[in-house]
């Protein structure tokens, strides 16, 4: 009788007993108390990788340069582990704060020999019922001049020193022209035409390259 009790006692306490995942889960951890973050990798070496906080996965296999079907992911808030990991090589490793409910994008590239990032929180009233959009400079060029065209507004220049990203930009509009180029020189690096702003969240527009090549990487994403 003693033994029965001993098994059903045991047989509780397993089942009520849930283990966090860890490095081996295939099923990303969902915290109870979040962020809201859009990771998007432009490191540019088309590799994909892991985030993780601590040794709990948060987002799997995501991938440089894709800036289709992107959304905000849940990451737990206040003061954290942050890591990218690929396979078993870690990329970064760092502490990242953030608060409860709020909306992030962190973009992370390659800066010399190592991977660095960028973290903004997305303060946007999205009452406002327009199409929002940011300027980020990846590129090795030091000031970009970015201005921007529309026959509904007038024209607006942005300088944009390396590794920043503007303000986020408010546009009636859905329609525009940019034209970027490198501040020092007046060389025009790219020019858009007619390029139709994503509503119902953010847009970014990123140049990355060398001084050279340059290449505009827009990536949208869903509040």
């Amino acid at each position: 009788m003693i033994k029965y009790i001993i098994f059903l006692l045991l047989a509780v306490f397993l089942k009520s007993c849930e283990c966090p995942p860890n490095l081996d889960t295939d099923k990303d951890f969902v915290p109870e108390f979040f962020s809201l973050v859009n990771f998007m990798n432009i490191n540019g070496d088309n590799s994909s990788c892991d985030i993780y906080t601590s040794n709990l996965k948060v987002f799997s296999n995501c991938k440089s340069l894709d800036t289709t079907n992107r959304k905000f992911e849940k990451f737990p808030s206040g003061l954290n582990n942050f890591r990218i990991q690929s396979g078993n090589n870690i990329l970064l490793n760092t502490i990242l704060s953030t608060k409860q409910n709020k909306y992030y994008s962190l973009i992370f590239y390659k800066k010399a020999s190592y991977l660095d990032y960028l973290l903004i929180e997305e303060e946007i009233d999205l009452s406002l019922n327009s199409s929002f959009l940011r300027f980020a400079n990846f590129s090795e060029n030091q000031s970009l001049k970015i201005t921007i065209k529309s026959n509904q507004i007038q024209n607006i220049e942005i300088l944009l020193t390396i590794n920043t990203a503007s303000l986020p930009l408010v546009f009636p509009s859905k329609s525009i022209n940019i034209e970027i180029a490198n501040a020092a020189t007046g060389e025009i690096i790219q020019q858009i035409s007619e390029h139709t702003i994503f509503s119902n969240g953010i847009e970014y527009c990123m140049i990355v390259g060398d001084k050279i090549s340059n290449k505009v990487i827009f990536s949208k994403a869903n509040f």
